[in-house]
């Protein structure tokens, strides 16, 4: 009973899972984790052009660290054979880089990631023989079960083949993602706005609100760097400010806006990086775990809240830098507050724009804001962000109250009793 009184109040409804409630996190294979020294050949470390000897077996070791930051869905970079460490200079789609491991390693990957109800996504690099990628998707699919691809260079082949190429992959396997750089524009846009408005403080969110990526009801995916542009952190340190504060708040809004989060290796524990192939450096395992840890906590806050995920996306208020946003899904609402400024903010907004008779729970800071004279007033330190759960307001639990005083009397009166027959 008493662990039913302590039971979280938010709950989650059972509902089919699609694919806008995955986060991805995108892995440079050879430059991740090195986990099998046999296949270390002709590296040339300290080299970026050249092979630094990560491996599938390395990304094998680190799939629970990968999960356990709320990681539901793995990306990588392409495996097959190649000439060049990212896949770009494939020569066959059905055989592994031999830098990598083997097929067998991979199918390991894939099932130790199912065990994990995690999620595999291969980036292919489209050739101009579209019969050759098709057949070769299927050939891993149906080898290895993979549960969807990225399309590299997809503007290098024509739209009615690159359709050709969706249409006959698409069907294989229920759910099966088909993402393309093809969408290119999009995402351009989203990356200006987003490392324009973080890398810099005293900006407004609204350019990156109206770059909001839903394209008639169609969410797509959204990041603040990858594997083929600048690090976000060496953005903000050309900015002159902080790169840990200020890839903070771009994570929180990445992780609690629409889209599909694709995390790039590394910005986890704020990896600096420049132009390609700056940006691919070894990953560190032994870092600083607080950024880590905020990361995390924004995974488990927005698998635990489908509002981040599915719900409507509507913005407050925004002055100067600083923003609260609004995602509504049925009946749960959640606000995201966001300080961009070097400042202490206050905000006050009416409750009707929220609810009466509700209270605001922080899940990223700790605290309860409730309702003052009509209004809620939210305060928010300098270069700080926090994710608000709407709910009723609490009072104090009386049958909690009453239950833990039962338990404490009939816990002395054990006490009581045990001590009178040692007595006797």
């Amino acid at each position: 009973m008493i662990f039913a009184f302590l039971a979280p109040m938010h709950t989650l409804a059972e509902e089919k899972r699609e694919w806008q409630d995955e986060v991805i996190y995108s892995i440079m294979v050879d430059r991740f984790n090195n986990g099998d020294a046999k296949n270390d050949k002709q590296l040339d470390v300290g080299n970026l052009e050249g092979y630094q000897g990560g491996d599938i077996q390395g990304i094998i070791k680190r799939i629970d660290y990968i999960k356990d930051m709320g990681f539901t869905a793995i990306m990588l970079s392409p495996v097959f054979k190649s000439e060049t460490y990212d896949g770009h200079g494939t020569v066959d789609f059905q055989k592994v880089n031999e830098h990598f491991g083997s097929v067998q390693d991979v199918k390991q990957l894939v099932q130790e990631a199912h065990k994990r109800d995690m999620k595999v996504v291969f980036q292919f690099v489209a050739e101009k023989e579209k019969e050759s990628l098709i057949d070769s998707i299927k050939w891993w699919t149906k080898e290895a079960d993979i549960d969807g691809i990225y399309l590299l260079r997809s503007k290098e082949i024509s739209r009615i083949s690159l359709n050709e190429v969706k249409q006959s992959v698409q069907g294989m396997k229920k759910d099966f993602l088909v993402m393309t750089d093809g969408e290119a524009d999009i995402h351009n846009e989203y990356y200006k706005h987003i490392t324009d408005v973080f890398a810099k403080s005293d900006t407004s969110i609204k350019p990156l609100y109206d770059a909001s990526l839903i394209e008639n009801g169609k969410v797509t995916s959204a990041f603040v760097d990858s594997q083929d542009t600048k690090r976000f952190v060496r953005i903000a340190k050309e900015n002159a400010n902080y790169p840990p504060s200020r890839l903070k708040l771009a994570l929180a809004y990445l992780y609690t806006s629409p889209g599909i989060p694709i995390v790039y290796y590394g910005t986890e524990i704020a990896l600096d990086g420049g132009d390609v192939p700056d940006n691919r450096q070894l990953m560190d395992f032994k870092t600083d775990e607080k950024f880590l840890q905020y990361v995390t906590k924004l995974g488990g806050i927005r698998q635990d809240f489908p509002s981040l995920r599915r719900g409507t996306f509507e913005l407050l208020y925004d002055k100067a830098g600083m923003s609260v946003l609004k995602r509504k899904y049925k009946d749960e609402v959640t606000l995201v507050a966001i300080n961009n400024t070097k400042e202490t903010q206050k905000v006050s907004f009416s409750a009707n724009e929220v609810g009466k008779d509700r209270e605001l729970k922080g899940l990223l800071e700790d605290e309860i804001i409730r309702e003052e004279d009509g209004n809620y007033y939210l305060v928010l330190k300098r270069e700080e962000a926090n994710v608000y759960q709407v709910r009723e307001k609490t009072g104090i639990n009386w049958v909690f109250v009453s239950l833990l005083v039962l338990v404490n009397v009939l816990f002395i009166a054990f006490l009581i009793a045990v001590k009178k027959r040692k007595k006797s």
